[in-house]
């Protein structure tokens, strides 16, 4: 690749029409691995903005990215080389201890994806850096509505993850 000229750049024309729709992954079942990236950047402390009796308390949510192995879904997608897409939820924590709750009904999705991985096991100690690069596994992809100014979007997420 060249080395990138700012000037250059913001001096090209076009004619070339631009895309108004975002392409996103097909609903289904893929083969998916984990990227080889820093687990912590998944990792977002948000603060709780809704009125209520929560409103300014913070809480841990997690968005981890998925690279779908799938020839049909990368041609789909206009040709890319790599396609991803993501697990989001939020994470329990157990208010004595501040560490992630495992008790039963809790972090179910991060439970599901530690299953798929065979890294669900209570004798083996368990950190999130072990998701670096781990796989591969089996993720369904769900659509679902953009909320806001992106109401009329559908996005693609990991909805459920199992064992190949």
């Amino acid at each position: 690749m060249p080395v990138f000229d700012v000037n250059k750049f913001v001096q090209q024309t076009s004619t070339a029409k631009g895309s108004t729709e975002y392409l996103i992954v097909p609903e289904g079942e893929y083969k998916m691995i984990l990227p080889d990236e820093d687990p912590t950047k998944w990792l977002e402390q948000q603060v709780v903005k809704k009125e209520g009796p929560r409103q300014g308390s913070t809480f841990l949510s997690y968005e981890i990215p998925t690279i779908i192995l799938d020839d049909a879904v990368r041609a789909a997608m206009g040709g890319r080389d790599e396609v991803r897409s993501r697990i989001r939820g939020i994470i329990d924590i157990n208010e004595q201890t501040g560490d992630i709750d495992w008790g039963k009904g809790k972090n179910v999705k991060l439970g599901q994806l530690r299953e798929a991985l065979g890294q669900n096991d209570a004798s083996k100690p368990w950190n999130f850096l072990q998701l670096k690069g781990a796989g591969p596994f089996k993720g369904i992809i769900s659509h679902r509505p953009g909320r806001g100014n992106s109401a009329e979007q559908m996005f693609a997420e990991v909805t459920r993850t199992t064992k190949l």
